[in-house]
């Protein structure tokens, strides 16, 4: 292992040029054209399991041993697979890791926003660790495989051997200890605007709001529709498929209060709109996984460069689901928090994403609508 790349890596999140150098020395079967400028795609291998219900893993043992434990059957991806909603199924990635000691590295995972708006839960697992979504090895390595616990919940998805559903950020140190100070945040520039499109103020700049005013079609929100033959294949091609065979649009008067139906999903944005500069990274968090009867599961990464060659900036997406009862959601109210973290090197001029200018939009695999 070549010692010298990892020791001149610097604290922060790892940038694409980075993560390329780390590319069978860190990370094995890395895919250049999954690496974004602060994540990398984690790719499905064809291993799969159909699960009892949804498990956590445990600090003292392997997620194999956990599969062999809770699985209710296990299947090989030869051609294309359906995942049915609501159920749970774990698979194996193809990449792994070999983090080694006294270097510090770790990881953070999150869902691919276009799976997110899927209202898909994806959730990383990896080896004697209980909590999903982290790399953060004991004795300072993980020299390891990768899995990834999936549940479509309003769709069903088939899926294919290689396709991405989560992304994976590596930070050189602690992450807590590349979070940028509140009193750092202003040596960056105005990177949160409001809807007025006007810098918030240090002080409220970390609240993420529903923005729940028609946009310029008059839509407020989106609502999944309910049916069972509602399938969306992920091996597809961006835009191929209808958005009104699977979304309804909902047009809000007056006081813009959102009244969410039970077990119903809804695609919402923020009042807050973004211009991150190529040296700043952001993880958007839930204000509570359960707000109410509401469960907030946001795709978190926010990528250096966002929104930033907008005047205006960009807004993100929230997704909601109703749980057991009716509840009325205001405009304005807080949904999520921000934190900030330094990259470990400045981005370079990046490819730019579909969502680059987006507003109230949903995931990829639809197309726009009208």
């Amino acid at each position: 292992m070549d010692t010298k790349i990892l020791k001149d890596i610097r604290p922060g999140i790892l940038n694409r040029d980075q993560v390329l150098k780390l590319k069978g020395v860190l990370i094995s079967d890395l895919t250049e054209k999954g690496v974004d400028a602060s994540a990398f795609d984690l790719h499905l291998s064809r291993l799969g399991w159909k699960m009892r219900g949804s498990i956590k893993g445990s600090s003292d043992k392997t997620i194999m041993e956990v599969i062999q434990r809770y699985q209710e059957s296990s299947f090989s991806i030869e051609k294309i697979e359906k995942l049915e909603a609501p159920k749970t199924y774990i698979f194996q990635l193809k990449e792994c890791l070999n983090l080694p000691p006294n270097y510090e590295f770790y990881g953070r995972a999150t869902g691919k926003s276009s799976i997110g708006r899927l209202d898909v839960l994806t959730r990383l697992m990896v080896d004697r660790c209980p909590s999903y979504d982290e790399i953060n090895p004991k004795n300072d390595s993980y020299p390891g495989s990768l899995f990834l616990e999936v549940t479509p919940i309003t769709f069903d998805i088939q899926v294919q051997e290689g396709v991405a559903l989560s992304q994976l950020r590596i930070f050189r140190g602690r992450p807590e200890l590349s979070e940028l100070r509140p009193d750092q945040l202003e040596l960056f520039g105005e990177m949160i605007l409001d809807e007025h499109e006007e810098p918030k103020p240090k002080q409220q700049v970390y609240d993420l709001r529903v923005d729940l005013r028609p946009d310029k079609r008059g839509i407020s929100a989106f609502r999944a529709k309910k049916g069972d033959s509602l399938t969306v294949n992920l091996n597809a091609e961006n835009a191929s498929y209808d958005p009104k065979e699977f979304w309804e649009d909902i047009r809000l008067e007056q006081d813009f209060t959102l009244e969410t139906e039970p077990e119903r999903f809804y695609i919402l944005r923020s009042k807050e709109r973004f211009k991150l500069p190529p040296d700043v990274a952001v993880y958007c968090e839930a204000v509570s996984e359960t707000l109410g009867e509401l469960r907030i599961h946001y795709a978190g990464f926010v990528h250096p460069g966002f929104g930033f060659e907008r005047k205006q900036g960009t807004p993100v997406i929230f997704e909601v689901r109703g749980h057991n009862v009716t509840t009325f959601l205001r405009d304005g109210e807080t949904l999520a928090h921000i934190k900030f973290y330094r990259m470990s090197e400045r981005c370079k001029e990046q490819k730019k994403s579909g969502y680059e200018e987006q507003e109230l939009k949903l995931s990829k695999y639809f197309k726009d609508w009208t």
